[in-house]
């Protein structure tokens, strides 16, 4: 099956998700054995041409190079990822029996990516992302920062986490931060640092898989991991009214109103923001195996 991502009308970034475990429900549907992926250029560098963050085609196409290839790497059943021009892919249609998302045309092509597919994904049980050479860790808790320069509303509130790390290490925890990209992680002082995680996506999903627990803001990276039935994960500080996309009326619309979850018991959301407090007390209760004291 070729499953067809164009730039032209998606983006180079964990939305991603969305799209390949989609692509992954279709193939099991349709009874094909395997997945090629082709990535259609775009008019603007490579890329669409809209205004969002980060607009730079250099920047996108290191997004593209660290979050969408290897991403794709992790799913069992794609044998290869291709990059196409548009009159290539137009080209391998002629001859293709089964392409994702159904009627895509090069001419006319169409984006699918978004919550609601990740969602459904969910909670239709195909969780198809794998990771292997996986080491795990007794006591390891990894602690996922978003601190982006844009919609920063929706960063983690890094003085509450640090007292969250600060408790956890009183109870026998290793806490590991893994910073955002734009972070120098100076405000992390005293803590584990995995600074590697911030920018490998494989090595960030190793490091996921090889804790007891991984506890973020809501951000890309953690849906990723959402995907991953190796992964134990709870999520906080969903809502953001003055960034798109984090919205009530946004989750209503994808299938995933405020207060509901994926129907995973190792997955959890937190529909609160991220003070100590909340997120104590929500470890407390959802994970408490996890969390608990190593004496």
């Amino acid at each position: 099956m070729l499953a067809v991502y164009d730039l032209a009308v998606s983006p180079p970034t964990f939305d991603f998700i969305g799209f390949l475990v989609s692509a992954e429900r279709q193939r099991i549907r349709s009874g094909e054995k395997t997945i090629t992926i082709a990535i259609v250029s775009g008019p603007n560098g490579g890329f669409r041409q809209d205004d969002l963050p980060p607009n730079d085609p250099a920047k996108r196409r290191m997004m593209l190079d660290n979050i969408v290839k290897p991403m794709a790497t992790l799913l069992p059943s794609c044998t290869d990822v291709i990059e196409m021009s548009r009159d290539e892919v137009k080209e391998r249609l002629l001859t293709e029996k089964r392409v994702f998302p159904a009627g895509y045309q090069a001419e006319k092509p169409r984006a699918h990516y978004g919550t609601a597919y990740f969602v459904r994904s969910s909670r239709a049980k195909v969780l198809p992302l794998v990771i292997d050479n996986v080491v795990p860790e007794k006591n390891l808790v990894v602690i996922t920062l978003r601190q982006s320069h844009y919609w920063p509303t929706r960063n983690s509130n890094v003085a509450e986490w640090l007292k969250v790390a600060k408790e956890l290490t009183a109870r026998g925890k290793r806490v590991v931060f893994v910073p955002d990209s734009d972070s120098d992680g100076s405000e992390l002082a005293g803590f584990d640092i995995d600074r590697r995680a911030s920018t490998d996506l494989l090595h960030r999903c190793r490091l996921a898989a090889s804790a007891e627990l991984n506890l973020s803001v809501n951000n890309g990276p953690l849906w990723m991991l959402a995907m991953m039935p190796q992964v134990k994960s709870m999520i906080f500080k969903m809502v953001a009214q003055d960034a798109p996309c984090v919205n009530p009326d946004y989750f209503r619309q994808h299938e995933l109103p405020v207060g509901s979850q994926l129907d995973r018991a190792d997955h959890k959301i937190v529909w609160a923001d991220d003070d100590a407090d909340t997120i104590l007390k929500a470890i407390d209760e959802g994970f408490p195996s996890a969390v608990k004291s190593a004496a």
